[in-house]
């Protein structure tokens, strides 16, 4: 018995436009989430930790224990920024490339929402929400798609 394909009935090229429109919606937004996390994150490491000596001093066990979490959490910030830059690059190059039809562009949705579940993973640890949930489903169900589903395969590789 053969295996029904996903979403049957639905036209490729729409699902195409739709996720090229949101890639490329989703890349501006991770520039700019990037940047902001990538300079927040680092200004955070760099002020708890130049606050640690002024703490050391204190002999506060609890003050030392808020520096070196503050310290930690910069630094996982800055880590999400970087990887929300690299993200948001990748998302406008397969946007491009799925609204020109590319058959690359297929693989490279898939590598882009795989590093989007891994940012909202990372987003869900540094506390982010029901809404690093939600949309760590949606790009692991694009990536699946895109990765398995032969009839867009198919839609992108012809002329």
């Amino acid at each position: 018995m053969a295996q029904q394909p996903l979403l049957a009935g639905v036209d490729r090229k729409m699902i195409v436009q739709i996720v090229a429109i949101l890639l490329a919606i989703g890349g501006v937004f991770g520039l700019c989430g990037g940047i902001a996390a990538v300079f927040g994150g680092t200004f955070l490491g760099f002020l708890s930790a130049g606050s640690a000596p002024l703490v050391g001093m204190s002999g506060d066990a609890e003050a030392t224990a808020a520096v070196a979490a503050g310290t930690g959490v910069g630094v996982l910030v800055a880590i999400l920024g970087i990887l929300l830059l690299i993200e948001g690059i990748l998302a406008l190059v397969a946007a491009v490339g799925l609204f020109t039809r590319q058959p690359w562009a297929r693989m490279g949705t898939v590598i882009v929402c795989v590093i989007g579940v891994v940012a909202q993973v990372l987003s869900l640890i540094t506390g982010g929400g029901f809404s690093a949930i939600i949309q760590g489903v949606i790009y692991a169900f694009v990536a699946y798609f895109f990765y398995t589903d032969v009839e867009l395969r198919a839609y992108l590789e012809r002329p």
